[in-house]
């Protein structure tokens, strides 16, 4: 009885197709599975590129990185260049005379005027100008003096000039002011390079004349 139903069970899978070899399953699950790491490796390796564009189009500046452009620092105008020399040269009135009701003309007046410099040097080597209205156009500054010695060429206007005139201004060791004024309406050369000249001490063609004009103050 046993052995028939035996017989039987195993007559029932003679239709089935045979199984496949163990060997040839393993083959074929490891093939699927280094397929799917070349995909998932792919797809990694298109992640890390985006990332790698996007992070040197930030640096870059593109315009996907949407950083701001840099400013550039703006030149000075004339205009500007004036009111930062003239509000940093101080006004010394020490060389005004004592003022009294019957002297007060003489007071409120320009003596600079009279071709006397707008433009000193105090004893602390500070460049100054004799009155409120005197204008600071442009300025060189000795980088290399004497010991002891201070030296400013400056552009200046007022309002009894026309046109601006340059001074070379100089205190020595000694305490003593001098101060040299030049035309630069007859010069052939423009500011900075003769102030250069000056500083360097040597003279160099079309560089107008100087005259030394009265120092108002020097203390």
């Amino acid at each position: 009885m046993d052995t028939d139903l035996r017989e039987l069970f195993d007559s029932s899978f003679h239709s089935e197709p045979p199984l496949r070899p163990v060997d040839d399953m393993v083959g074929a699950g490891r093939k699927a599975l280094r397929r799917r790491r070349m995909v998932m490796a792919a797809a990694v390796g298109v992640a890390a590129g985006a990332i790698v564009i996007g992070v040197t189009a930030q640096l870059a500046g593109g315009p996907s990185s949407g950083a701001q452009p840099i400013e550039r620092p703006q030149r000075e105008t004339p205009a500007q260049v004036e009111a930062r020399l003239t509000g940093s040269t101080p006004v010394d009135k020490s060389w005004r005379p004592p003022c009294d009701p019957g002297n007060r003309p003489y007071c409120d007046s320009h003596a600079y005027a009279l071709d006397a410099a707008p433009v000193s040097i105090r004893a602390d080597g500070m460049l100054v100008r004799v009155g409120v209205e005197v204008i600071i156009a442009r300025r060189a500054v000795d980088a290399t003096p004497a010991p002891g010695t201070r030296r400013f060429e400056v552009e200046v206007r007022t309002p009894e000039s026309i046109h601006s005139r340059w001074y070379v201004v100089t205190r020595d060791a000694r305490g003593d002011v001098a101060v040299e004024k030049a035309d630069p309406s007859v010069s052939q050369i423009d500011f900075d390079t003769w102030a250069s000249a000056i500083n360097r001490g040597v003279d160099i063609p079309g560089a107008p004349p100087r005259s030394p004009p009265q120092v108002l103050t020097g203390s």
